[in-house]
């Protein structure tokens, strides 16, 4: 998932953690250390409907409920 305009660090990913949703920053994964900081990979394939739909809404919840720095 991409969210322009956002940056996604360790704080956030322990906040998501603290939620039940794990989460990596794609870029974990870049050779480029400030490579694609917007993005976002989510599992999901174990996953039944309900357990998606609830995960989602409460990564939509941590987004909103923080402001762009405390993302960071």
């Amino acid at each position: 998932l991409q969210f322009p305009g956002l940056t996604f660090g360790r704080t956030f990913i322990r906040s998501c953690e603290e939620e039940g949703i794990r989460i990596s920053p794609v870029s974990r994964y870049c050779s480029l250390a400030q490579a694609h900081t917007d993005k976002l990979l989510i599992g999901y394939g174990h996953l039944n409907g309900e357990q998606i739909f609830g995960g989602i809404e409460a990564l939509r919840r941590l987004i909103l409920g923080m402001s762009r720095n405390a993302i960071r």
